[in-house]
């Protein structure tokens, strides 16, 4: 998600102003919260964006820096990629990992506060980080890569693991997700079988390092091309890294630039070993899952549901 004020149309004193809208009084009464919160009466608001998860603003008093407010409507919430999200948590957890990542030389936008609003509603406050809305480039997300991914976390559990081992959580994610894409689109996908599937899993338990999990320009704010914070920690988990450098590969930023900049110039022929393309499998079946249910789009779909085939029968060749 990118925090940037060219995101909305709306001018830098307005809420959501459908004042219909149950979103509106949410919107309304925790802005008074806050308000009451920091003893600030001022706020210049601005909306940046709403979007399925997470609503985001920013906001700033007469006395204060800049900040940006996120907060979801409800703390639970599912989908057909990723069951039972809980935002406090993730919330919660987007703090404690900027934290460990700027320690480690990461750029991040810096956390202040994470609270639950009511009942229901995850509120997270953090630095306005200003920025020109460029894209990194390639050899800069591969250096960025390399300082995430320098950061050890053996043992470690994060929100997307759900408390459970990485094998475990990746094989379960990866059936799960083909069992979406041939409910949806046929049975042409195939059932894959659990017990072969962990085995090609297993290498993900050596060498355990920090994966932020979503690298792309979205998520990473530029100045000139220049990574100034890493953002949106949700998907992050600890396993070997080939797991997020396969990823980075069926998102198609895995060129050569980017494997000069993470200082391994072998990735590319790294990400089609047999350990690779199982890797790429748990990406692969997340864009079907993506752009089948999640925001659907023939024409990506089918481009996606192909590329899944051909990587399946390609492992399959190699059992």
């Amino acid at each position: 998600m990118i925090y940037s004020e060219n995101d909305s149309s709306q001018n830098s004193s307005t809420l959501n102003d459908d004042s219909s809208t149950s979103s509106f009084q949410v919107q309304k009464e925790l802005l008074n919260h806050i308000g009451e919160r920091f003893a600030v009466k001022d706020w210049r608001v601005k909306m940046l964006s709403g979007g399925i998860e997470s609503s985001v603003f920013s906001i700033q008093s007469s006395c204060g820096p800049r900040l940006l407010l996120k907060f979801s409507e409800y703390r639970y919430t599912n989908n057909d990629n990723d069951p039972d999200l809980d935002f406090l948590r993730l919330y919660e957890q987007e703090r404690d990992l900027s934290l460990l990542a700027f320690a480690n030389g990461v750029p991040i936008a810096r956390p202040f506060d994470v609270f639950l609003f009511g009942e229901e509603v995850p509120v997270a406050l953090m630095e306005f980080v200003e920025h020109d809305g460029s894209r990194p480039s390639s050899v800069g997300l591969g250096r960025l890569a390399r300082t995430v991914h320098n950061i050890k976390c053996a043992g470690a559990k994060t929100v997307a693991m759900r408390g459970r081992e990485i094998v475990d959580i990746v094989s379960n994610l990866i059936i799960r997700r083909l069992e979406v894409v041939r409910a949806i689109a046929g049975g042409g996908v195939g059932i894959i079988d659990r017990d072969w599937l962990v085995r090609l899993l297993r290498p993900l338990e050596d060498d355990a390092r920090l994966l932020h999990l979503d690298l792309r320009a979205e998520n990473i704010l530029c100045r000139e091309g220049n990574p100034i914070a890493l953002i949106d920690w949700n998907n992050a988990m600890v396993a070997h890294p080939l797991l997020e450098i396969a990823r980075i590969y069926e998102y198609g930023d895995l060129t050569k630039e980017f494997c000069v900049g993470y200082g391994d110039v072998d990735l590319m022929s790294v990400v089609n070993t047999r350990f690779g393309k199982v890797c790429r499998l748990y990406t692969a079946a997340m864009m079907c899952v993506l752009y089948l249910s999640e925001i659907p789009n023939v024409s990506e779909a089918a481009d996606r549901l192909a590329r899944l085939q051909v990587l399946l029968n390609s492992l399959r060749e190699e059992k």
